[in-house]
């Protein structure tokens, strides 16, 4: 390598890093922004269907265990609810739903997002080559992710599909995100975990 060249990566590399602490500043004035509530454990009911009349939701207790194990089996509950399942449906997919809800888990995505598209932006030589991602369709639906970012980020309540949509697409390695044969719909689909992230839907509609 040049002389010339070396300074090259140097320079791109050091606006990357400025890239990437911009975006990290923004990332903490959201979180501040959504941090209105105070920290907690999280709400310890859940509303379920009750088994003995279906019309009608029933209280259970939000327990320990029941939190654990929606960890565990997350891209599956995520998966399912993302596809439109009733979070009311099962005591572990209300927990998950009540989960992925939280300011927390909706800045964590946001950040896993906006870490994909600095990571598309990142030339193949100093790119983590150990997940391949779908670079060009990445960059080409940039602004459906700002949105999606927006969505995520709002300071108010928003569906459990929406954000399990968005954490299914990141945890589907077959989907668009990394194979480039679906970028045709990965514009597409980020479109639409961004429509099912509208405030407006109560959290019980967003089945």
């Amino acid at each position: 390598m040049t002389t010339s060249g070396f300074f090259r990566v140097i320079d791109h590399d050091r606006a990357g890093e400025e890239r990437r602490l911009d975006r990290r500043r923004r990332r903490a004035r959201r979180s501040t922004r959504l941090q209105t509530g105070g920290p907690g454990t999280g709400p310890t009911t859940l509303l379920l269907i009750d088994p003995d009349h279906p019309g009608q939701l029933t209280a259970r207790s939000n327990r320990g265990w029941g939190r654990l194990l929606a960890r565990l089996l997350a891209p599956t509950l995520d998966r399912q609810l993302a596809q439109g399942r009733p979070s009311e449906s099962s005591h572990l997919s209300a927990v998950r739903a009540q989960a992925l809800v939280s300011p927390a888990v909706r800045c964590t995505l946001a950040e896993n997002w906006e870490s994909l598209v600095v990571q598309a932006h990142t030339p193949p030589a100093l790119r983590d080559s150990r997940v391949p991602i779908n670079r060009a369709g990445i960059i080409a639906c940039e602004p459906e992710i700002q949105a999606l970012l927006d969505a995520l980020l709002a300071p108010l309540p928003v569906p459990a599909r929406g954000v399990a949509m968005a954490s299914w697409l990141l945890a589907d390695g077959a989907g668009p995100v990394y194979d480039p044969r679906y970028s045709a719909d990965l514009g597409r689909v980020v479109r639409e975990a961004t429509t099912r992230l509208d405030p407006s839907v109560t959290l019980a509609g967003s089945r």
